[in-house]
């Protein structure tokens, strides 16, 4: 009985796919190891803050798990009759429990948020702000519902780099280009109905990863490798999403988002080699290892 329970909470949180909201933060906070002026020189001494790391992490995490709880708070009308057997319409878990689990996240979040640098606010309450709208919409309007959800994830890329980082142009335009791939790539498996845009869109956040890859390590021993294994590594990976299309879309967009962090490959591999912390090319693929394991405790629908 217990432990149903606890499985109940887990699955309404979508545990799961928390550990790619991880690898987000981790390697977008990391973005610093490379430049600490406007003229495109290697930082030597640049290092991203740990604690702040820690805070942001936690912050988008709390965001996270707000989305995940108001949605089924808010959906439970839609759930009754499409999905009874969840945890709220079935009347395992009280939808006021799930409610108030949801304000606390929220002003968890709010409250940690305070910690970070003043700079970043508006970039906290844009990206609570996406994902109410999201709760609102994703089962009523389809277009809503696929940019909300690129968008709620893109925006974890500001917060974290603008948390270790002075807002100005130069950091605007790398942190754009990485939220602009992630975004597009999150856009591509949710239009898979529409396969020519879809893989439009693959290839164009592709293009992105390699773009950061080019501008952070033109200058690097390792460039020419380090652009053929991002290249073989994600085209093997947009191959597999388009082959898995006409599969039960549930499946097909649960995998699509257990597989997200691997689309981060450019910047891991770009940090690990200016940096020498050579571990960060393995960090989506242990948030990738940790969707599996997480999902054999809750379902990540």
């Amino acid at each position: 009985m217990m432990r149903q329970l606890l499985r109940d909470y887990l699955s309404s949180c979508r545990l799961p796919n928390l550990a790619s909201v991880w690898s987000q933060v981790i390697l977008a906070s990391c973005l610093v190891f490379f430049f600490n002026d406007k003229d495109f020189q290697f930082a030597t001494t640049y290092r991203p803050d740990l604690n702040m790391l820690l805070i942001t992490g936690a912050v988008m995490s709390l965001l996270y798990l707000y989305g995940c709880l108001s949605g089924d708070w808010y959906d439970v009308k839609w759930d009754k009759q499409h999905q009874p057997s969840r945890p709220i319409p079935s009347g395992r878990i009280p939808r006021h429990h799930i409610g108030l689990l949801a304000l606390i996240c929220l002003s968890g979040a709010g409250y940690l948020a305070t910690y970070l640098p003043d700079r970043v606010f508006v970039w906290v309450t844009a990206l609570a702000l996406v994902i109410s709208l999201y709760t609102l919409f994703h089962k009523r309007n389809f277009a809503a519902r696929v940019v909300l959800m690129a968008a709620c994830r893109a925006l974890i890329i500001p917060v974290s780099v603008f948390t270790q980082v002075e807002l100005d142009a130069f950091w605007v335009t790398v942190a754009g280009v990485a939220s602009l791939s992630l975004f597009c790539y999150i856009l591509s498996f949710m239009l898979s109905s529409k396969p020519k845009f879809s893989r439009f869109l693959l290839a164009l956040c592709v293009i992105l990863q390699i773009f950061i890859a080019y501008l952070y390590l033109s200058n690097h021993a390792w460039a020419n490798v380090s652009h053929w294994l991002i290249v073989i590594a994600l085209t093997g990976l947009a191959v597999w999403i388009h082959r898995a299309i006409g599969k039960p879309q549930g499946k097909f967009i649960k995998l699509s988002l257990a597989w997200m962090p691997v689309f981060d490959l450019g910047v891991a591999v770009s940090v690990a080699l200016v940096s020498g912390y050579y571990w960060l090319m393995a960090v989506p693929f242990v948030a990738v290892a940790l969707w599996y394991i997480l999902s054999r405790l809750a379902d990540a629908d």
